[in-house]
């Protein structure tokens, strides 16, 4: 078991994707900050358990879920392992896909400490093709019925793009999920997770139960981490149209149970929104049938 009490403890949600997981347990291991890992197995069809479970030592241990309830759930069974057995003081919370380094670590861990009313802090998202969205804005629902029209959504992302990334440090409303580091104590506080939600959307869950208990999620622009974006997602739900009903899915308990949205809106949402996904989908068919 972990050293008592334990500073800092790195959370990571596998689900059959144990290489990915194994390469990213590689490269953080040698982080002196790290006090441990837990590698919670989503229930995962294929061989990722065993493969995790020969990784166990005295900083590693390998959680396995009862059934696959979705990201949050998974995720939630570390989180509180570490909080509630472990105790550590801080956790990271981090995609198999990816990777940060020592310096930018200890910047986030000094941010924390500096400042008590800091919930969640990150650094700047990179990935493959460059700097990406790190964190948005807490959406109404005049947002999310606009980013029901998918067609604009490079658009907007590009503008919400330039708007976490305009200070070096940024208080934002919503952090990325990918990778984050917060106070045990915090998360706490705000029950982690809606494990309500399967996928997507639970970031903006957890900063909206942040914001309301008078907490602030932080970008630092001047660190950055690694994301291979999309890399497990992709694994684990290939389909396009399943990923998109997801989203749904979890925008829904947001707008209900959240921002307390009359049914009807929520309806018409539902609707602009499945019709666009229709087109969306439809034109992608074509593009593909052109270029083949």
């Amino acid at each position: 078991m972990f050293k008592q009490p334990s500073n800092l403890v790195v959370v990571v949600l596998n689900y059959n994707d144990a290489p990915t997981t194994i390469q990213f347990i590689q490269a953080h291991e040698s982080i002196s900050r790290i006090d441990g890992f837990i590698v919670v197995d989503n229930a995962s069809t294929d061989d990722s358990l065993n493969q995790l479970k020969a990784l166990q030592s005295d900083r590693l241990v390998v959680l396995s879920a009862a059934h696959n309830g979705g990201y949050a759930q998974g995720n939630n069974l570390g989180l509180r392992y570490v909080a509630d057995v472990v105790h550590a003081k801080t956790v990271m919370l981090a995609n198999p896909d990816t990777q940060i380094d020592e310096a930018a670590l200890s910047a986030c861990l000094a941010h924390l400490d500096e400042h008590p009313q800091c919930g969640l802090v990150a650094p700047r998202m990179m990935t493959p093709k460059g700097s990406e969205r790190s964190a948005w804005a807490l959406p109404t629902y005049g947002h999310l019925l606009v980013r029901a029209f998918i067609p604009l959504r490079p658009f907007l992302n590009s503008k919400a793009h330039e708007r976490v990334h305009k200070a070096p440090v940024q208080v934002v409303d919503v952090l990325a999920g990918s990778l984050w580091i917060a106070h045990t104590d915090v998360l706490k506080a705000v029950d982690y997770f809606d494990e309500s939600t399967f996928l997507y959307g639970e970031e903006q869950i957890l900063g909206h139960k942040l914001k309301a208990a008078g907490y602030a999620s932080v970008v630092l622009n001047t660190i950055t981490y690694r994301h291979e974006h999309s890399q497990s997602i992709n694994k684990s739900i290939p389909s396009a149209r399943r990923k998109f009903e997801l989203a749904l899915q979890s925008h829904q308990i947001y707008l209900k149970n959240y921002l307390r949205v009359a049914a009807w809106k929520r309806t018409l949402y539902t609707l602009v929104y499945r019709l666009n996904l229709a087109v969306f989908l439809g034109l992608k068919w074509l593009q593909s049938k052109v270029t083949s």
